[in-house]
């Protein structure tokens, strides 16, 4: 989740500008919060946006609205950055709703929230978005 405080509102606004711009804002550690860099762009693009996604639960709808261009996706995990690789949905044991985990690189899977049973006893999985020209394990 990420957060702010007042005083890290930036000072400078403006004229008719609809957003608030911050100078700081923290994230905190209940859930992965994930980097969305559009696929293609350059350092010196001004529509070459970066999101950042606090919340676990929007990051598929997020991401399916690159389409076709598969978007870099990095997971923020404590203090390091990991490449994404792909998404999956999950279930375990006897819990009845569906969990979501990341893959990193080398295909270890990792649960988005802590509280999430770990993806490597999951019952079933179903890959929901893949970086690459990956297939359904």
């Amino acid at each position: 989740m990420l957060l702010t405080k007042s005083q890290w509102e930036t000072p400078f606004r403006t004229r008719h500008d609809p957003f608030n711009r911050w100078r700081l804002a923290g994230i905190n550690h209940i859930a992965t919060t994930f980097l969305v860099r559009a696929a293609g762009t350059r350092p010196d693009d001004p529509d070459g946006y970066s999101f950042i996604v606090a919340d676990p639960s929007i990051l598929v709808s997020v991401l399916e609205g690159y389409g076709a261009t598969k978007p870099r996706l990095l997971a923020i995990d404590w203090e390091t950055m990991v490449p994404v690789s792909s998404l999956w949905s999950y279930l375990c044991g006897d819990h009845r709703s569906n969990f979501l985990a990341y893959a990193d690189a080398h295909g270890r899977l990792r649960a988005c929230e802590p509280h999430q049973p770990d993806p490597l006893e999951a019952s079933s999985k179903v890959l929901v978005w893949a970086h690459a020209d990956e297939d359904a394990a």
